[in-house]
């Protein structure tokens, strides 16, 4: 295989090496400008369920509590990817009402904060 490139070898910026046979060289690089690159790709936050304001919409991400109330959530179908809006939140900031995939969830504010997820539209 003449001219073929036996080894390839990635590097931080992104440039590939490959050294074909006799000894040359060959360099190519995968994006010019690693920073037009990086302001392309979508930035996704992750903010605290307790932290919202009602008519907020966004998708469960991770649950970051332990134990029973971890179970207790799973089971009741928080797990990542799942869709819900903020409802309304009482007066006194607890408790929270969603409104998820067929059903609506009041939850304490102490247990939203342990939900991280990320909005919609923002």
């Amino acid at each position: 295989m003449q001219g073929a490139v036996r080894k390839r070898r990635r590097s931080r910026n992104g440039a590939v090496t490959g050294f074909r046979p006799g000894g040359q060289i060959e360099e190519t690089h995968a994006a010019t400008d690693v920073s037009a690159h990086a302001a392309d790709a979508t930035e996704t936050q992750l903010v605290r369920l307790g932290d919202l304001e009602p008519g907020v919409s966004g998708t469960i991400r991770k649950l970051s509590c332990n134990g029973k109330l971890r179970r207790r959530l799973m089971d009741i179908g928080v797990v990542s990817g799942t869709p819900f809006t903020l409802e309304r939140v009482a007066p006194l900031g607890d408790p929270l009402e969603l409104k998820m995939t067929g059903f609506h969830l009041s939850l304490r504010k102490e247990e939203a904060g342990d939900i991280w997820v990320e909005v919609l539209g923002g």
